[in-house]
């Protein structure tokens, strides 16, 4: 540093606090041009491939991309080609997404409407499909005619004494809500259940295609059996609201692994027999595939028609 100091003072006449000054300055520049990288770079490590919303929407696009290659350039005449000829009706908010692309719905907007009713969301008219992100008026068309809501009535009912003034006692009514229709927000008002509980249980039922037992609630991943016994006090099942079934012999392997009570293994096994053998005449028919035990068939068999 001494004769750094030398040679300054020779070259430029600085004099030694003048030097000290230059250092000081020099110090902070390098500080602040140092900080400003880092900065930037810190910003471009954060954002390079986190956001959720950029993933999605690449997400829908590769979706998109595919869908176009499956069906052709031509979209309008694509969307003709919905699957919707032997279907019932049914309820948008009890619908899996494995079931949505059997009907050959666009597989983003069929990813959309599952997002939509695992998170909570629920459609209490048929037009609350429009306002979903790529859902257009070609596509909703052709659902409308299939469209039913459940209504939103509570299927049994609880009663309990409470007092009312000192002298008279009268009956309160408590209506259970149907666990099928349950929205978070309802689910959220039983002890021990918050946003992560009530997403799990309604991706889980949407997944299966409603609840049918009420020993499946069991099966939700992380649900304490004194939480399972407290939402039995609040909720009810009414098995005339589940399920909205797929058909074994033209569900794809695609849809069919989405299935909660089977593998894709045994997925890929159903799949190759009925590729080899011909359409499934019973659940016999299925029996004959040995990786698939009956316990398995058993589960399967309220969400599946031939």
């Amino acid at each position: 540093m001494s004769q750094l100091n030398k040679w300054l003072r020779e070259n430029f006449g600085y004099s030694k606090k003048e030097i000290n000054g230059s250092i000081i300055l020099l110090f902070i520049i390098s500080v602040l041009f140092l900080g400003v990288y880092a900065l930037d770079y810190y910003r471009y490590a954060s954002n390079e491939y986190s956001s959720e919303k950029d993933l999605e929407l690449l997400d829908k696009w590769a979706a998109e991309l595919q869908w176009a290659e499956d069906v052709g350039e031509d979209k309008e005449s694509a969307r003709q080609m919905l699957a919707l000829s032997n279907l019932g009706k049914f309820d948008p908010n009890q619908i899996s997404e494995a079931q949505l692309r059997e009907m050959k719905i666009p597989p983003y907007l069929a990813s959309n409407w599952s997002k939509y009713t695992s998170r909570g969301g629920r459609f209490y008219d048929s037009k609350d499909l429009l306002k979903l992100y790529g859902m257009d008026s070609s596509i909703f068309e052709q659902l409308a005619p299939y469209l039913s809501i459940a209504n939103t009535k509570p299927s049994s009912d609880n009663t309990r004494p409470i007092a009312e003034g000192k002298s008279k006692v009268v009956k309160e009514t408590v209506r259970l809500i149907d666990i099928n229709l349950a929205t978070a927000e309802e689910l959220q008002a039983v002890r021990g259940i918050g946003p992560a509980y009530s997403a799990r249980i309604i991706k889980y039922r949407n997944a299966l295609g409603g609840f049918h037992d009420r020993g499946q609630l069991a099966e939700v991943y992380g649900l304490k059996q004194e939480t399972v016994s407290a939402l039995w006090e609040k909720f009810d099942l009414n098995p005339a609201n589940c399920c909205v079934k797929l058909s074994v012999n033209t569900i794809h392997l695609d849809s069919l692994k989405l299935q909660p009570y089977i593998n894709y293994n045994q997925a890929r096994a159903l799949v190759a027999y009925r590729d080899q053998h011909g359409k499934f005449a019973s659940w016999n028919d299925v029996a004959e595939i040995k990786i698939i035990p009956d316990s398995t068939i058993q589960k399967l068999k309220p969400y599946f028609e031939f």
